[in-house]
């Protein structure tokens, strides 16, 4: 079958004699543009790295998963770090950086969205940092953290 139905062909052959083709390219429509941008919480930091995993929520086996380095957006265009989104489909998003709990609003299932073709949407989004079971007694108890590790064997 061919792009424009059985009859047609997507090839095209050229030669000396025939120097000459036409052949049509149907594109499939524009995704849209996720642009997540991270901050710390507690400190209102920019966040360097973002990891998404998007799924399509019509089918929980068709994901991609994803992490983007802020900085290296600025080779992009337009300083984007935007994340191609299948177009006018339902969507399940999860948002998490390392070191960091994953997005509330995305922890669980994910957090649904549905784009239009060639659109944009902006996520101001605010992680929680993780922090060891440890620091927090040693916060309760005013002790001193330890310096360093030791290993014993």
């Amino acid at each position: 079958m061919g792009l424009d139905g059985p009859d047609s062909s997507g090839e095209a052959e050229l030669t000396p004699e025939k120097p000459n083709a036409e052949v049509r390219i149907v594109l499939p429509p524009k995704a849209g543009f996720l642009d997540i941008r991270l901050t710390d919480r507690t400190t209102g930091a920019a966040i360097r790295k973002v990891s998404v995993k998007v799924t399509l929520a019509d089918d929980p086996d068709k994901s991609f998963e994803m992490t983007l380095n802020r900085p290296v957006c600025t080779l992009v265009p337009h300083n984007s770090c935007a994340i191609l989104i299948p177009p006018d489909k339902p969507v399940l998003v999860h948002v998490w950086s390392e070191g960091f709990r994953e997005w509330n609003e995305s922890a669980g299932t994910g957090k649904p969205l549905r784009i239009a073709t060639g659109d944009q949407v902006i996520w101001d989004v605010q992680l929680e940092p993780l922090t060891h079971p440890m620091r927090e007694d040693v916060k309760k108890k005013n002790i001193s953290p330890p310096l360093g590790k030791m290993r014993v064997w």
